[in-house]
């Protein structure tokens, strides 16, 4: 953990990340030199906004050997941004923050699952959306039952 200022108290702030849990990550090239790793749906901050963060706060990567310790943070930065693809990682986080304050709460985050949003917006008038449903498919024949029982879906 990092110490602040001169009496070596520890850091007000955690800065929450998590590896996407289907696992996929992107390379981008940069600039000639090694290419730098890209997380889906991932707050991303200017150089000038993160690297004061960084010193400010603990880094906690999900999933980790470790558990989280969130309650003696003083605040938490949630970099996970999409529901179905950190979803575990969110969950646990709920579960540990407790009242500490967090920029991009994980209960709101939670919220915007695809299938979530989609029912939310349901029934306004003139807007078309594709039907979405959130299936777990163990045998080819789901599929077949799920399209006899709701006819068409958006799968995700």
């Amino acid at each position: 953990m990092k110490t602040g200022g001169a009496t070596g108290a520890p850091s007000p702030g955690l800065l929450f990340c998590a590896v996407p849990e289907r696992g996929r990550v992107y390379l981008k090239p940069n600039n000639g030199r090694r290419p730098g790793v890209v997380l889906p749906n991932y707050i991303v901050f200017t150089p000038e906004i993160h690297q004061p963060l960084e010193q400010e706060a603990e880094t906690y990567w999900h999933p980790a050997e470790r558990p989280l310790q969130a309650r003696s943070s003083g605040w938490i930065v949630n970099f996970c941004a999409d529901a179905d693809d950190y979803r575990d990682a969110l969950q646990h986080l709920k579960r540990r923050c407790g009242s500490v304050p967090v920029f991009n709460r994980p209960d709101a985050v939670l919220q915007t699952a695809r299938d979530r949003v989609t029912s939310l917006l349901e029934g306004i008038p003139g807007l078309v959306l594709p039907k979405c449903l959130r299936f777990s498919p163990l045998l080819p024949e789901d599929f077949e039952n799920v399209f006899a029982e709701e006819g068409s879906v958006t799968p995700f």
